[in-house]
């Protein structure tokens, strides 16, 4: 398999999935597949892509 195919395998793979894949850098989202479209609620990867979305955890949780 040539790199071209590889990279056509992993991409059918990742917007197949039925578990969200986000790639985040800089505090924004760079890449979301379908499942993570889905998870945000957005209407499309584009308006996700870009935005100020993020995740984040607290530094700490009290009980």
């Amino acid at each position: 398999m040539g790199n071209n195919t590889d990279e056509k395998l992993y991409r059918q793979i990742v917007e197949s999935s039925t578990e969200a894949i986000i790639i985040q850098q800089d505090g924004k989202f760079k890449y979301i597949n379908p499942a993570g479209v889905d998870f945000l609620r957005a209407a499309s990867s584009e308006e996700a892509i870009g935005n100020l979305y993020s995740i984040s955890y607290p530094r700490s949780i009290e009980s």
